[in-house]
């Protein structure tokens, strides 16, 4: 049937000389607006990378003696057969592997009304095509987005965040004591609650401060903590601005001197190294190999090609040992077809797709947890809403580092 509308489509534009409205229209909701040569309604594949190179950072194509040799060598025979693969997609069966139209369709953002949702087969995630572009995306959260979760640096889930994040630092501490936290950078920081907790926590000079003699808590500031710079990206009208004054809110030292002087010093020094950018993520204003921790809460899952972001546009920016903290709501087939909750979700992971995500991408886990709920600076649940996970950009080999 749709192949009958697209021939008479074709042939009367080809007669009219494309003179009909709506005949046009027919045919552009029959092609949709991604691929023209992929028909949305037979055929998908998954989202991939095809024409990216990793990054050789270190290595010669002849320097597989060393252990970072050969997993050079690894990872690009690896990036070779994914972009076989991706040169040569099979189509997937719509019967099979294409579950719903995608619910968020909005008059005054319509661009998910011709979008719909697929299962990427034995990946373990399902996938909205056609892929939604980042002008796209950047009208929906500028004109429609209303779904923000209430947080504050009290949250529940932000203070049970930033204690999973700082206990997965001190065990990377313990695993390789030349560590080091300079560069953190959250993607979709919202009002800026989770760098605002975790820069609290991170400046506190113990997990029970004392308090000095003017009553103040005991603190430390940002370089004493190791840190030179905090960046986030956030297109939200409006975050960006609570996001500074919230993270600047935290940066307070122990008052040193009669006349506060040096304190508004280091506040101000402090306050210079934050950074809010008022956009989508931009890979260009991020320098290669330069963030420590990279952070998002309930963003990846607003991506619309995350095997793309993950493998070229954050893996290279992200040092090697650097520590990728996400979290993103569980999914299963269920769920989409009868809840479908949030709003301008895209990808939807189950927790071993999750896991496949950052792997294919050349990332390493370090820790996960699927959990129910927060309760205080807990994790409750083994089983249900969200997934909560760790990896790392891999070790450049000890010699080398």
């Amino acid at each position: 049937m749709i192949q009958f509308f697209r021939t008479i489509c074709s042939l009367v534009e080809a007669a009219t000389g494309n003179s009909s409205p709506q005949l046009s229209w027919y045919h552009r909701i029959l092609r949709g607006t991604g691929n023209a040569n992929v028909d949305p309604g037979d055929c998908a594949a998954c989202p991939t990378d095809a024409g990216k190179t990793w990054k050789n950072e270190t290595a010669t194509k002849d320097d597989t003696t060393s252990a970072w040799g050969r997993r050079e060598a690894e990872a690009e025979q690896q990036q070779l057969q994914l972009q076989s693969a991706s040169n040569s997609r099979t189509c997937l069966d719509p019967s099979k592997w294409k579950l719903r139209r995608h619910k968020d369709c909005l008059e005054r953002a319509p661009a998910l009304c011709s979008r719909s949702v697929w299962e990427c087969p034995g990946k373990g995630y399902w996938f909205t095509f056609p892929e939604v572009s980042e002008q796209e995306l950047a009208t929906l959260y500028k004109t429609a987005y209303h779904a923000q979760a209430k947080l504050s640096i009290d949250d529940g889930r932000v203070v049970s965040q930033s204690k999973f994040i700082r206990d997965a630092l001190v065990g990377e501490e313990r695993r390789d004591p030349r560590t080091k936290l300079r560069n953190v950078m959250e993607l979709g920081c919202a009002e800026g609650w989770l760098l605002a907790r975790l820069v609290k926590d991170m400046q506190r000079k113990d997990e029970k401060p004392t308090n000095n003699e003017d009553g103040a808590a005991s603190k430390r500031s940002l370089a004493d903590a190791g840190i030179a710079s905090i960046q986030c990206f956030e297109a939200t009208p409006g975050f960006p601005e609570k996001a500074q004054e919230n993270i600047g809110a935290q940066l307070v030292r122990t008052r040193e001197g009669e006349d506060g002087s040096s304190v508004a010093a280091a506040e101000q020094n402090d306050r210079e190294k934050v950074h809010i950018y008022p956009s989508l993520y931009d890979a260009g204003k991020i320098a290669d190999g330069s963030i420590d921790l990279f952070l998002s809460s309930h963003v990846l899952e607003h991506l619309g090609n995350l095997p793309r972001f993950l493998r070229s546009e954050l893996y290279p920016k992200m040092r090697h040992g650097g520590l990728v903290f996400s979290e993103v709501p569980n999914h299963d087939r269920q769920y989409i077809l009868k809840t479908f909750g949030g709003q301008f979700h895209l990808t939807f992971p189950t927790p071993e797709g999750i896991e496949n995500l950052f792997r294919d991408a050349g990332f390493e886990p370090v820790k996960s947890w699927v959990g129910d709920g927060w309760v205080g600076d807990g994790w409750v649940g083994d089983g249900g809403l969200h997934i909560r996970t760790i990896h790392r950009k891999p070790d450049l080999d000890a010699s080398k580092k």
